[in-house]
């Protein structure tokens, strides 16, 4: 029994090692595309053309928690969070010029990459 305790030892590490290795997590890439939009209940001596202000992705990689965020004012933001853990949750917030939000919550998938448009705050 004491020759077999010495040989158990580095297998269990083997084992240990490849089951937390950073190979066997899987990840994703999200990236959000926020576009202006029209307004058409503006006031009439306002802007109707809300820019995007401003775009941020919060969500979950393998070593923690992590957020990427970008600044305007532009017509068009894009902003990409790399290495997001499957699965897990990412929230996605945008605010315009106008002041307006748009907040919502997404799941990974286990696909390459992830892509979302959004062209109003509703």
């Amino acid at each position: 029994m004491k020759r077999i305790q010495p040989l158990l030892l580095p297998l269990i590490l083997v084992l240990l090692a490849t089951m937390t290795s950073a190979d066997g997590i899987k990840t994703t890439n999200v990236t959000v595309v926020a576009h202006e939009y029209y307004d058409e209940y503006q006031l009439p001596d306002k802007k109707k053309w809300q820019q995007v202000r401003r775009v941020r992705i919060e969500g979950q990689s393998s070593v923690g928690s992590i957020q990427v965020e970008q600044s305007g004012p532009s017509t068009e933001l894009e902003v990409t969070l790399y290495d997001v853990a499957v699965p897990s949750e990412y929230w996605v917030t945008i605010v315009w010029q106008g002041g307006e939000r748009y907040r919502q919550s997404f799941s990974t998938s286990a696909q390459k990459e992830t892509r979302h448009d959004i062209y109003q705050p509703f």
